[in-house]
């Protein structure tokens, strides 16, 4: 039995921001907290096989901006080649 999985989908960069509420039409809201996190359904698929001990490989489009810099230190951070 093999432990290899390869995974075709999404790598995305969440973007999130907290606020004391949502705004209503027309209205600025100053945020308190801005967080960058690593998404896409793919991605997701591909860290819970990886934890899980499978060897991943991750099949994904990635442009060429400070974005796609972003994620590929995510992949190596988590170890992932």
């Amino acid at each position: 039995m093999s432990n290899k999985v390869t995974v075709f989908g999404s790598f995305v960069v969440d973007l999130m921001a907290r606020t004391p509420h949502l705004p209503v039409p027309a209205e600025t809201v100053k945020g308190s907290l801005f967080r960058m996190g690593a998404g896409g359904k793919g991605f997701n698929q591909c860290v819970a096989a990886h934890k899980a001990g499978a060897n991943v490989t991750m099949v994904t489009k990635m442009g060429r901006d400070s974005f796609a810099d972003w994620s590929l230190r995510t992949i190596q951070r988590e170890r992932m080649k």
